[in-house]
This record gives C-alpha cells, structure tokens and sequence, in this order.
C-alpha cells in the first residue's frame, strides 16, 4: 500500500482483477486501519466457497 490511491487503482486494474476474472468465487475487501495502532495498518481479507 505504499503507493499512491491511483496508482494502486491502476495497478489492481492491470494485474488483479484479470486474476480475479479467472476465479468469480474468490471476493476480495480491503480494510484501511490507520486509526488504530499497529504494524500492519492496510489488511486483504480473500473469501471463496469450497
């Protein structure tokens, strides 16, 4: 996440979403948690059905 917001726009449009395009089950939310204290502030949770 150190790059800038369009940057990563432009980056989840060229590389992740044709990943994603290959695999409807998996869904993808992005949490941005700088108000908290922590070492990771920016979290991917994946989800799929098996």
């Amino acid at each position: 996440m150190a790059l800038a917001r369009e940057k990563r726009a432009e980056f989840s449009a060229q590389k992740l979403e044709p990943i994603f395009d290959m695999y409807p089950t998996v869904k993808v939310r992005w949490y941005d948690v700088e108000a908290f204290s922590t070492k990771a502030s920016d979290i991917a949770v994946f989800e799929t059905t098996s």
